[in-house]
Order: structure tokens, then sequence, then C-alpha cells
């Protein structure tokens, strides 16, 4: 299953390249994704987050889920989600 979306970024930015946000983003994600089977690739922008998930289904949505959730970004637009 691969799913991608886009969402607008509320993680401050102050020339830290990456900010300690993003940072710890990817660690956890990482280690959430090499235990739920998830690949997939983020990008952050001052402005912008993007990212590509695949993996199952279910563990893809459900991950999902947790992410439309998360305070560090807004507007949420899923792009497109299907089965691979």
């Amino acid at each position: 299953y691969s799913l991608l979306y886009v969402s607008r970024s509320c993680v401050p930015y102050n020339r830290d390249s990456p900010p300690s946000a993003v940072r710890e983003i990817v660690k956890v994600s990482n280690e959430y994704n090499a235990r739920h089977s998830i690949t997939g690739a983020l990008i952050w922008t001052p402005v912008f987050f993007a990212q590509v998930l695949e993996g199952e289904a279910s563990a893809v949505l459900l991950l999902f889920g947790k992410i439309s959730r998360d305070e560090r970004h807004t507007e949420v637009t899923l792009l497109d989600a299907h089965e691979t």
C-alpha cells in the first residue's frame, strides 16, 4: 500500500538545519517504521511537509491517522493512496 500526503509545517524555523523537531520526527519515525515494516520518504521545508508511506495497508493507514493528529503540522492533505 502506498500513501502520499502534504501538510503545512508548524515547526519553527530558526536556521538550525534541520530543526530539532524535524530530527526528532525522523528518529522516532525510523524506529516505529522499522517495527511495522513501513518504508517511505519525508520531505521538510520551512513551510511544508510531504511524505510517502509504503507497507501493509492497515499499518500505513494506522500511522497516517496518527500523523494526521500531530500538532507539528496542519492542513494535512491526502494526495494519493493505492494498493501497490
